[in-house]
């Protein structure tokens, strides 16, 4: 009896099942991001079309100081935080 072709198969087998758990533990990683990236760009969109009216004032994106439209508080702004925070939690 010839054993080398079964070892051939099994190891086909191993390298596909190999193959499979890689492309789902990918997939867990994706979709895991997609949980904190949804909202984000939800907010960005929100901040874009509603708040800014389309328009952005480009130097202002660049300055890194309190002359900036853009500062809010200390470079943070909150509210943002609390609504991105809120829209992740119930995910």
């Amino acid at each position: 009896m010839e054993t080398a072709g079964i070892w051939v198969h099994v190891s086909s087998l191993h390298q596909h099942l190999t193959h499979i758990n890689w492309q789902i533990s990918f997939l867990s990683v994706l979709s895991a991001y997609a949980v904190f990236l949804g909202p984000m760009i939800g907010l960005l969109c929100t901040h874009f079309y509603i708040i800014q009216k389309r328009q952005f004032h480009v130097p202002d994106l660049y300055e890194g100081s309190r002359k900036s439209i853009y500062w809010y508080n200390y470079g943070v702004n909150w509210r943002t935080v609390v609504a991105w925070v809120c829209a992740v939690f119930p995910r």
